[in-house]
């Protein structure tokens, strides 16, 4: 619970290391592009429509950010059979690798891998927000440095001060 988890990290969050948030994966209460990476740990099987929760996790991922999804079940030939009834009987979302892979893809993360640890059979889905190109930065930048040197270039024939900018040409 999330008194649970504030009590026993209560010396972290006094510390200002950590904050602890109740919400939803549906609306997660964050800003676009907050984190860096995020990490869910068997939690998944409960989301409540995993393909858009997904897309919600990828809101709040910063560009280039990683996504890592955990679980100790998930869909392959042996699973017990008490398992399969527990599936069943709590309408868990089990997901193949094969549609793990492309539930992550269809929610917009182009870079995904699969892990699986063979001696468990625990299944780690690693997904990358797209990074934004270089070439745009680029080009934003420009756009930017462009505008200052534009507003640097009408203060100094405001002023009288010699423009050393170039910029457009004056009319």
């Amino acid at each position: 619970s999330v008194q649970t988890s504030r009590q026993t990290n209560a010396a972290a969050i006094a510390a200002g290391k950590m904050e602890i948030y109740e919400g939803s994966v549906e609306a997660l209460p964050f800003a676009d592009n907050t984190f860096d990476k995020i990490t869910t740990v068997e939690s998944f099987y409960f989301w409540p429509k995993p393909q858009e929760n997904l897309k919600e996790v990828r809101r709040v991922l910063k560009p280039g950010g990683t996504f890592l999804l955990i679980a100790e079940i998930y869909g392959h030939d042996g699973l017990s059979a008490e398992v399969r009834e527990n599936i069943k009987r709590y309408h868990l979302y089990n997901p193949t690798p094969e549609t793990f892979e492309t539930i992550f893809r269809n929610a917009g993360f182009p870079s995904v891998q699969v892990h699986i640890e063979k001696d468990h059979r625990w299944i780690c889905i690693e997904g990358q927000k797209k990074q934004w190109p270089l070439a745009f930065l680029a080009t934003i930048l420009r756009r930017i440095a462009g505008a200052c040197t534009w507003r640097a270039r009408l203060d100094d024939t405001t002023t009288g001060i010699p423009a050393a900018h170039s910029g457009p040409p004056k009319a």
